[in-house]
């Protein structure tokens, strides 16, 4: 699995599960620097704009590593988002 790096929005909803650290945690808890994982969960022919549309199903991070700061503006992705 390729890993791509890059900022983008997420939804959630009162059902997203947030984690941090291995412990419940709310968005409040992220910190600046931290690893996300999103799990979003679609049907197979979802676009990504459809998808990222999509309230999150789990939201888990983890502290970074404290040498790598954080980008102060949104990575640009190396590829097109589709529109539909």
């Amino acid at each position: 699995m390729e890993k791509h790096l890059m900022a983008v929005a997420v939804k959630t909803d009162a059902s997203t599960r947030i984690r941090r650290a291995g412990a419940n945690a709310t968005l409040a808890d992220l910190q600046v620097g931290d690893r996300v994982k999103v799990v979003i969960i679609t049907e197979e022919d979802t676009t990504l704009t459809e998808a990222l549309n999509t309230p999150a199903k789990v939201i888990s991070a983890r502290a970074g590593k404290s040498s790598t700061p954080a980008p102060t503006t949104p990575a640009t992705p190396d590829y097109q988002i589709p529109t539909t």
